[in-house]
């Protein structure tokens, strides 16, 4: 039976001059997709470079997320299984976008939440196609069931935080408080919002006001207790205080069943994780006492990238056993399992040189060569390296092992199966020969 195998191609790593922007995205999935407005999801991501293509510095990639992703910016590091920087990436606005710090990166992962909301949503079990785009071009489509937000029944206190823009010094974040959304007959009420360290209260921006609230936590404001932080005409028993010095804001009523609107910003004045605030809440309908402290943190991106080398050897019948491939010693159409730092098996077959190449993940590899191959010459043994060969392969580098083989007693020229006779028993013979002389001289003069 004729053996069909096809020999592994050189891999070549090219000098790129310019940087390009590269199609790389395999997969994109979404957990969960059953979801109300404003929930959390989780968006993954698998990646590689598609051959012939090799990733060079500079080189960029890019998604855009559907428009119902939320705004977070972010800046993080591809790094590799080592931990190593690969690559720069960020999250502005609503497009991810890498750009390549090394040379050969192959393949990794990408996984971050976004906060999903579809201001057209408006009835359950809403049904929300979302697209991804990569390089300007759409390369996934997921359906999203979602169903407006609902307030907890049990909720009297809630407040969200988000950047405006980047997470930078200077720049703002928003926050969005709602209070007594089930609209309870409250007397003696008390709030307050105290900003933590790292960012200061912009007065001139707080808002506050009674409104509406409906099952889905939409309001609908009414009677503006504070505008552009100042306070308005109030109801008897109702006080506002706007401190921007302290970074507080409260408010209180002597009776009340309205629930309430805070919104406001504050601007970052140094990098923590998170940045927050506490706010409470405290009032007579049950002995309502409520705090949370509420914060802002940084968008987590994971991102990975293993980087590629090329790992190579030769098979050889070495003849003169002198270690090493000598031309003409190749032995061809040989099989060479390798297998890669992530455990992936790849088959490669000697040229006609006994040369073998191919591309693999970084790190250590192993190479086995196939002593059982049909086109493996009878009767040698491994005189060159072990079989498997255990060798490191540098990332954008080459890795190399040799695997020689020679025949038994190759060097020499004596019959089969006649042992080699040393020194001492080559005197040992001529004492017998001398011996057997003798004997035969003393017969003949008898």
């Amino acid at each position: 039976m004729m053996k069909i195998k096809t020999l592994a191609a050189s891999f070549v790593l090219p000098t790129c001059l310019y940087a390009a922007q590269i199609d790389v995205i395999d997969t994109i999935t979404v957990n969960p997709t059953v979801i109300n407005n404003y929930n959390n999801i989780t968006i993954n991501m698998t990646w590689s470079v598609k051959p012939p293509t090799v990733v060079a510095v500079g080189d960029t990639f890019s998604v855009d997320l559907p428009e119902q992703m939320q705004r977070r910016d972010a800046t993080t590091k591809m790094k590799d299984a080592g931990g190593n920087d690969i690559g720069d990436c960020e999250l502005v606005d609503k497009k991810f976008t890498c750009t390549f710090t090394q040379n050969s990166v192959s393949n990794g992962t990408i996984s971050f939440e976004r906060e999903f909301h579809d201001a057209a949503v408006t009835a359950p079990n809403t049904n929300v196609p979302i697209t991804f785009l990569e390089n300007g071009n759409p390369v996934a489509n997921v359906n999203m069931t979602v169903s407006p937000s609902l307030v907890d029944p049990a909720e009297n206190l809630f407040k969200v935080g988000k950047a405006k823009t980047n997470l930078a010094i200077g720049e703002r974040l928003s926050w969005f408080v709602r209070i007594n959304c089930r609209q309870d007959d409250i007397t003696d009420l008390n709030f307050s919002d105290n900003i933590g360290p790292g960012h200061t209260l912009v007065a001139d921006g707080v808002y506050l006001a009674e409104a509406d609230c409906d099952e889905y936590g939409k309001l609908n404001n009414e009677s503006a207790w504070i505008i552009n932080g100042e306070a308005q005409t109030l109801p008897a028993g109702a006080s506002v205080a706007v401190d921007d010095t302290a970074g507080e804001i409260t408010f209180s009523a002597a009776q009340t069943n309205k629930a309430f609107i805070l919104v406001y910003e504050t601007q970052i004045t140094e990098i923590r994780n998170p940045w927050s605030n506490d706010v409470s809440l405290t009032g007579n309908n049950g002995n309502i006492s409520e705090f949370q402290n509420s914060g802002v943190d940084y968008q987590i991106i994971n991102v990975t990238g293993n980087q590629v080398g090329t790992a190579q050897g030769v098979v050889f019948n070495d003849e003169n056993d002198n270690g090493v491939a000598d031309p003409g010693e190749g032995i061809a159409d040989i099989d060479v399992v390798v297998t890669d730092s992530s455990g992936t098996a790849i088959t490669v077959t000697t040229d006609a040189n006994g040369d073998w190449s191919t591309p693999v993940l970084a790190g250590d590899v192993s190479a086995a060569v196939d002593e059982s191959d049909p086109d493996m010459p009878t009767g040698l043994t491994q005189t060159v390296g072990d079989n498997s060969t255990t060798f490191n392969v540098p990332a954008d580098g080459l890795g190399t092992t040799l695997d020689g083989y020679r025949k038994n007693n190759s060097n020499s020229n004596r019959p089969a199966n006649i042992p080699a006779i040393n020194g001492s028993g080559l005197l040992a013979l001529l004492l017998m020969i001398i011996t057997l002389g003798a004997i035969a001289v003393r017969r003949r003069v008898s």
